[in-house]
């Protein structure tokens, strides 16, 4: 890929960044089905997504220090949406796992976002879609290694 159309390609995505960020996480903000800030909200959707994280790894994921952090998992464990527990081979490690009412939660929410999302792109035809949803795969395939290296 030429400089010009690398430029071009990560203005493009990250343009795209905060409209998806509003996307899925601000919209759902609105509903009746959460009352989740933000933050806390993106937190529950790794947790429940991607399994037990340790807290590094999820600071490193929301891109927050781990200060913050602290209180946004205090925040989901005083909720009974997550639980912590002790790293069995290193009890220094705190890791993080969603409850069962936090993943009923995220369920409930999933839910209602799929419904605002949906009109959005309605618009788009079936060959749109499917371009679409192998973009995003594409991308999240050169991401997710990139930073697991990095150990997020």
């Amino acid at each position: 890929m030429q400089e010009s159309d690398q430029f071009s390609f990560l203005s493009e995505l990250m343009d795209m960044v905060p409209h998806l960020y509003k996307l899925l996480f601000q919209s759902v903000q609105t509903t009746e089905v959460s009352s989740l800030p933000a933050t806390q909200l993106r937190a529950l959707f790794i947790v429940t997504k991607n399994g037990t994280q340790s807290m590094s790894s999820l600071a490193d994921l929301l891109s927050i220090p781990r200060q913050q952090l602290t209180k946004v998992v205090h925040a989901l464990v005083e909720k009974q949406l997550v639980r912590r527990k002790i790293n069995a081979a290193n009890r220094r490690m705190i890791m993080i796992e969603a409850s069962e009412k936090g993943e009923e939660l995220m369920q409930k929410i999933l839910q209602s976002n799929i419904s605002q999302c949906s009109a959005y792109f309605e618009a788009l035809t079936p060959e749109e879609q499917q371009t679409l949803c192998k973009a995003m795969v594409i991308v999240k395939n050169v991401l997710v290694p990139a930073f697991s290296d990095q150990n997020v």
